[in-house]
Formats: C-alpha cells, sequence, structure tokens
C-alpha cells in the first residue's frame, strides 16, 4: 500500500492490493481528521481501476486542463457518492457515471461501425475502381437497401441515447451487424466473380 491507491488500472490488467493490516493512514484529511483506508477491504478501489480501465470512466477529481495540456486534480468534487477517491466510502456510481459507463460501450460499437463501413468502402481499391463501377445492377439495389438501413438504424441508436434508452439504442448497434454481414456478402461475391476472370498470360 502505497497510502494512495489500492487499486491501479494498467493497459490490460487491474492490480489491487488487499491485506489483514487493517487501516492504513492517508496524506487527505477532513475536517481536520486524517481519513484511513481499510486495507482488508479493496471492493471499491477495484471498482474504480475497472471503470477507469474497462470503461473510460475518470475519477471526480481528475479534470484536463487546455490551458496546461495536462491532467490535473481537484479535490473539490472527491466527496460524493462514486467508487473513487479518499473521501468516498461508497461502491454506488453517480448518475454521471452511470451515464458515461453506457454511453462509452455504445460510442465504441458505433466507432467499429464506422470503421467497417470505411473497409466496404475501399473493397476495390487494388482495382482502382468504385463500389458502384463493380456492382451490377441488381447487387448495387441490394447493397444500397442495406446501407440506407444501416443509417436507419444508426439514427434510431443515436436518438435513444439522446434520450438515455440504452437498452433501445445497443439492440440497433448490435442489430446493424446484419446489415454489415449483408454488405459484406455482396462485395465478397462480386470480388470473387472479378478474380475467377483475371488470369495471366504465359
Amino acid at each position: 500500500l502505497d497510502r494512495t491507491q489500492q487499486a491501479v488500472a494498467f493497459d490490460d490488467v487491474v492490480l489491487a492490493v488487499q491485506s489483514r493490516a487493517g487501516h492504513a493512514q492517508l496524506h487527505e484529511q477532513c475536517a481536520g481528521e486524517p481519513r484511513l483506508l481499510d486495507a482488508a477491504d479493496a471492493t471499491r478501489a477495484t471498482l474504480a481501476a475497472v471503470l477507469q480501465l474497462g470503461f473510460g470512466v475518470s475519477s471526480p477529481s481528475t479534470t484536463w486542463s487546455e490551458a496546461h495540456e495536462a491532467v490535473e486534480h481537484d479535490l473539490l468534487w472527491a466527496d460524493v457518492r462514486t467508487p473513487f477517491g479518499p473521501f468516498s466510502a461508497h461502491t454506488q456510481l453517480s448518475f454521471a457515471q452511470r451515464d458515461a459507463v453506457s454511453r462509452a460501450a455504445l460510442y465504441a460499437r458505433f466507432e467499429e461501425v464506422l470503421r467497417e463501413v470505411r473497409q466496404l468502402h475501399q473493397h476495390f481499391r487494388e482495382f482502382d475502381v468504385t463500389i458502384d463501377e463493380m456492382l451490377s445492377a441488381a447487387d448495387h439495389l441490394v447493397f444500397l437497401r442495406r446501407l440506407n438501413l444501416l443509417s436507419s438504424k444508426l439514427q434510431h441508436a443515436r436518438s435513444y441515447l439522446t434520450l438515455h434508452n440504452f437498452d433501445s439504442a445497443q439492440y440497433f448497434m448490435h442489430s446493424s451487424q446484419h446489415e454489415l454481414r449483408a454488405m459484406r456478402a455482396v462485395l465478397n461475391r462480386t470480388s470473387h466473380a472479378v478474380l475467377s476472370h483475371v488470369h495471366c498470360p504465359h
């Protein structure tokens, strides 16, 4: 125990320390009394580290300074009902933190969908042609229908996200996978047809 953090989040793992040493005195004070850390229970600190590593939720006392371009610590908001910091004894999340956890997961999925769409757009780059030039009229119609349906699902997900209806937003985000698979299937079918007619003369 370094009397600062009982659990630390690294790039791919959370390391927590729990012992039978009893209470450890921290550097922080409240009303002139030193704050104590229960070394026998690392639940709250571990939860905070998991939230930081897995969902990008930072401590309420951590802010980003545009002027200094660095992270700053301000304990003004540290005494709240969160698992972060030495002044809180709670494991509950505030509304802002629950909202951030739910949004972070959906934003990550949204980024994955956009990345896959960009990959589909560059599918025929090796042939130096666009999707519109490669697809037949029938396949092009199917592709556009799937693309429009994908756009509609993403818009629905965004609308539910603004209403804090995360379950419905997550449903539309996961449902968008069907359209991505169908669009990729159309492009792969066209690619196989093109490759089957390409041969090198001897």
